[in-house]
């Protein structure tokens, strides 16, 4: 089995490409340092340098800086799960209410991290992102979410 085809929670935090987009330098060395059996890939800010970058390394997880995506971070996710579906998205930095989450995840993430998410959160999001869950607290896990939004496809048309 190759390292593409061994499933994640087999896999160790040393096995996982990480690609960071909207992230500075320094928050790329201190985890480097924090966690440096991580392989990361810097993919800068933009949305075309990412999906370049993402078609040359192939990461296994996405983690997006939303607020540094000047309001593209969406729309990025959307390009990520349509252009590597098979790679995991986290949204780092949103505001972890139902409807926030639930935006993120009908756009494709499959996690998310609050802004004030700790190196041990990043670390236990890392794991279960990777099989295709979506890790939330226990809050988020009983609450009751609304039914998903009919697509506009299927709506009638007035004409």
């Amino acid at each position: 089995m190759s390292h593409s085809e061994t499933p994640f929670r087999e896999r160790e935090l040393a096995d996982i490409t990480l690609m960071l987009v909207g992230f500075g330098r320094l928050f790329t060395e201190c985890l480097l340092r924090a966690v440096p059996e991580l392989r990361i890939i810097e993919a800068g800010v933009g949305k075309e340098e990412m999906l370049r970058r993402l078609g040359e390394k192939r990461p296994d997880v996405v983690t997006i800086d939303v607020s540094a995506m000047n309001g593209q971070a969406l729309d990025i996710v959307r390009a990520v799960a349509v252009a590597a579906p098979e790679v995991k998205v986290i949204a780092f930095g949103i505001d972890p209410t139902q409807e926030t989450i639930l935006q993120w995840i009908e756009a494709g993430a499959n996690g998310y991290l609050p802004r004030d998410a700790s190196l041990a959160e990043l670390k236990s999001t890392l794991h279960p992102v990777a099989p295709g869950t979506i890790p939330a607290t226990p809050a988020m896990a009983f609450a009751p979410f609304p039914p998903p939004a009919e697509p506009a496809s299927a709506k009638p048309r007035n004409h």
